[in-house]
């Protein structure tokens, strides 16, 4: 299915019209709130990336901001090798002077190698940029399904060299399992903070999923937090913004850039920590928090209970 819509995207590429902005008041720049983009261009290169040389690393500078610029480190869901299926979601997180590294790993399922892909296509996107224009001691990591799954290991690897010294964060869209950090307590840096959100309607990823990484990771209880989005747009495919029209919208804006915008700006540079991150804007149905979620929507591909999960719940 994504790799139809990912054709689509491809055959009909064109200028995407965005949801509206979210309201500022008087006085406020647009990119004062979070949910609204910045104002640095973008500009996107490959790499190679020596544990998966048939797929490309793409490295996302920012253009006409100064740096040295923070990074996010994104991990796809299945099959989206390619860019396209978050094109708008990069160019977002882009334009708030964010370096984006976003390796592609392989579809034949296999987490060890997967895994050793998006570390190495990480190392290899940052290796590529010239010294001193990122930071790398303020660091993000964004992930949906698969790919946030991979973050918890992502980030144990990432403070093993020293990365993210100074704040380290994270946000998990709809976390499939995580693999290779063991079945007990996720040990994470004390001063990490993660977000993992999760959607009403999700057929593919079960709440519990997330829920189970969240509460096993070794964090204070303030620096880690759910969020359920609801409503009947509320999917598994909800962070995809492919560049066709009509697939950005309201939720993109509110339940996906705006979470991402404001728990990245309380880690580096603690403003934003106040905001309520159950708002969804009129339109839209408020959403839940708390630490744990209630186990809600349908019966998911990807359970807790699956004989296939490395964790249980």
């Amino acid at each position: 299915m994504f790799a139809l819509l990912i054709a689509a995207a491809l055959s009909t590429a064109c200028a995407v019209p965005l949801p509206d902005p979210i309201p500022v008041t008087a006085g406020q720049r647009g990119s004062d709130v979070p949910g609204n983009d910045g104002a640095c261009g973008s500009v996107r290169r490959e790499v190679a990336n020596p544990a998966q040389w048939d797929l490309s690393t793409f490295v996302f500078e920012p253009t006409g901001c100064p740096g040295p610029h923070p990074v996010i480190f994104f991990g796809h869901g299945y099959l989206a090798t390619f860019t396209e299926g978050y094109t708008q979601l990069l160019e977002h997180l882009v334009s708030r002077g964010f370096v984006v590294v976003y390796p592609g790993y392989q579809v034949a399922y296999d987490p060890p190698q997967q895994y050793r892909a998006e570390d190495a296509g990480f190392v290899a996107g940052v290796s590529s940029l010239p010294a001193g224009s990122v930071d790398l001691s303020r660091i993000g990591f964004v992930g949906h399904s698969f790919g946030a799954g991979m973050i918890p290991r992502m980030m144990q690897l990432a403070d093993g060299r020293g990365w993210g010294s100074d704040a380290m964060w994270a946000v998990q869209l709809s976390p499939a399992w995580e693999f290779e950090v063991g079945d007990g307590p996720i040990e994470l840096p004390p001063h990490a903070r993660v977000l993992a959100i999760s959607y009403e309607a999700d057929v593919f990823v079960d709440t519990q999923v997330a829920t189970e990484g969240i509460e096993a990771m070794t964090i204070p209880a303030g620096q880690k937090q759910q969020l359920l989005i609801r409503g009947g747009g509320s999917d598994h495919l909800l962070p995809l913004t492919l560049p066709i029209p009509g697939s950005v919208d309201q939720y993109d804006r509110w339940a996906t850039w705006r979470p991402i915008d404001a728990w990245a700006g309380c880690a580096l540079d603690g403003k934003w920590c106040d905001t309520d991150l159950a708002d969804m804007g009129p339109s839209l149905a408020r959403a839940t928090t708390g630490v744990p979620l209630p186990d809600v929507g349908p019966p998911s591909l990807v359970e807790c209970s699956s004989p296939m999960s490395p964790r249980r719940c």
